[in-house]
């Protein structure tokens, strides 16, 4: 069964710092939500690159002055979610991850709770880890994500120092996995 790393903070806590880290360092497949989301509004939107951090909360032109990140929201909350299905999203992403037959992902954009839910139903809730980030002077103001609940494993890590939170979230991983599944660790390593 596939161990799922559950990545929640406010945005520019480090979410994609750690699970890049852990990608590079220790061959653990890095996934988001939001890609998906990105995918249809790439579609919708095709002169706006919304892989761009760059850009993403100034308003352009070409989107009626509104920015890519409000352009994100619409289409993955008011569009899919509130019309299609409130866990469209998330079921999609873990039929990915089930076809895909990893050992261990991480998953760097959770903000909402049924992100969380829907991940602990379909993988269990010992396969499943949630981070929560926390890094002085960000909240989420201003985004429709939040801090979110699990009924799984919890760690807290705080980022005020790049190379200590680096290691205390590899750390706090190496620890999870050890604990849940001791053969892993080495297949990961």
């Amino acid at each position: 069964m596939t161990k799922i790393i559950l990545l929640n903070a406010a945005p520019r806590a480090g979410k994609d710092t750690l699970a890049n880290f852990l990608e590079m360092s220790e061959g653990i497949k890095h996934y988001k939500y939001a890609k998906k989301v990105r995918d249809v509004a790439s579609i919708l939107y095709p002169k706006i690159n919304f892989w761009d951090e760059s850009i993403k909360d100034l308003p352009q032109e070409s989107l009626s002055f509104q920015t890519p990140r409000e352009i994100l929201i619409k289409v993955g909350t008011k569009a899919v979610r509130n019309f299609v299905s409130q866990t469209a999203w998330v079921d999609a992403l873990a039929d990915e991850i089930e076809n895909d037959n990893e050992n261990v992902v991480v998953i760097s954009d959770c903000g909402y709770q049924n992100e969380v839910d829907v991940m602990v139903d379909r993988f269990g809730a010992n396969n499943v880890l949630l981070i929560q980030i926390y890094r002085d002077g960000l909240t989420f103001e201003g985004d429709s994500r939040s801090y979110v609940d699990g009924y799984c494993s919890f760690v807290t890590l705080r980022n005020q120092d790049k190379h200590k939170f680096l290691a205390e979230g590899l750390n706090a991983v190496s620890s999870w996995l050890n604990y849940t599944t001791p053969s892993l660790v080495k297949a990961v390593a």
